[in-house]
């Protein structure tokens, strides 16, 4: 943390709520409406929605204090229901609503991952000026409150986004600033970054040791598995020529 901070001048942090026994994915069907049905009723939601369990919360404090646990990089990589259902009861919506739908989180997830593929890369790049202008538009929208904290390295500047929605972008960010690249693993197909200030050298091909153990397991019973095939399709044809042979006789 203390390294992060000393090289971005300022800390990254937010409060925010949580149902403590987790969400719900509830199929909100539509139903037929009345004729005098208000225009509330008529714009409610429908299909596939996340919601907390029940109206019990807990504040729970997010801070940026290695580029090894991003919040960020969790959302993203919850590749399934369950997955993201899991992310949903560890650190909440990403905004401030009653509820999410299945349909909106995934078009998060596909934001954050257009913005690491297609503009993390270019912060620091001689060409990325177009994307840090279509970066700092978007940047535009989002609401920082300042706040001063005293910690080990004396008085800080404590930044808190509005929602943890806009906490993982700019965790994003400031991880793109410090020199990280997003990578994909070539195992379970995961996003992870590479750089200083990360545990990755520039050229690693997976996000973990295990996927590592993994990959090269799958690939060893892969050159296994040909050699048992070319062996039978060579016993198969010593066995048809040896035929042929017992034939001409």
């Amino acid at each position: 943390m203390l390294a992060l901070q000393a090289n971005i001048g300022f800390s990254l942090a937010i409060e925010w709520e949580r149902c403590p026994d987790g969400v719900d994915l509830v199929d909100l069907r539509p139903e037929p409406l009345p004729e005098n049905a208000s225009l509330l009723e008529r714009i409610r939601p429908e299909g596939l929605h996340f919601r907390p369990k029940n109206p019990n919360r807990v504040t729970e404090r997010l801070s940026l204090d290695s580029l090894e646990s991003l919040v960020a990089l969790r959302f993203t990589n919850a590749s399934d229901v369950e997955a993201l259902r899991a992310f949903l009861d560890r650190y909440g919506l990403p905004v401030a609503y009653g509820e999410d739908s299945l349909e909106r989180l995934v078009s998060r997830q596909r934001e954050l991952k257009s913005f690491l593929n297609d503009y993390v890369p270019y912060v620091h790049a001689k060409r990325g000026e177009v994307q840090r202008q279509i970066i700092n538009e978007f940047l535009k929208g989002f609401v920082l409150s300042p706040q001063i904290a005293i910690g080990a390295l004396g008085m800080n500047v404590e930044l808190k986004p509005r929602s943890l929605w806009q906490y993982m972008f700019m965790e994003l960010l400031l991880a793109a600033s410090l020199g990280a690249q997003p990578h994909a693993c070539e195992n379970c197909g995961d996003v992870f970054l590479t750089g200083k200030h990360t545990e990755r050298r520039s050229t690693a091909h997976f996000c973990s040791d295990k996927c590592r153990v993994a990959s090269f397991r799958n690939a060893r019973r892969k050159v296994s598995g040909e050699r048992d095939r070319l062996a039978r399709g060579d016993h198969s044809l010593a066995s048809s020529v040896q035929g042929r042979n017992g034939a001409v006789k």
